[in-house]
């Protein structure tokens, strides 16, 4: 039983090692993606209804997400991160000079 079944916090790498092995066409519902993306089913509902994470695909009355999808965006998210604060440090570095 893994951690968060057991009522503790999980390690988040751990969690992504597990969406990172599944195969691009694979399929997660809402349960196995909030426990791969290491937060509750309803937070994982919030942040589709805010856009913060793809939108799922309506099969059979329910949201699936594809791990490929799911990646991509992390990968976009981060690629995001890294440009702000190279940003960041751009500024800084103007300012103190």
């Amino acid at each position: 039983m893994s951690e968060v079944e057991q009522g503790g916090q999980a390690e988040a790498g751990v969690c992504l090692v597990e969406l990172a092995g599944l195969p691009d066409a694979a399929e997660m519902d809402a349960r196995a993606l909030a426990h791969a993306l290491g937060v509750h089913e309803k937070t994982l509902r919030r942040m589709a209804q805010r856009g913060e994470i793809p939108p799922g695909i309506r099969l059979a009355g329910r949201s699936v997400w594809l791990a490929g999808r799911v990646r991509a965006w992390i990968q976009d998210r981060a690629e995001q991160a890294e440009q702000k604060a190279k940003r960041e440090i751009l500024r800084i570095a103007k300012i103190s000079s």
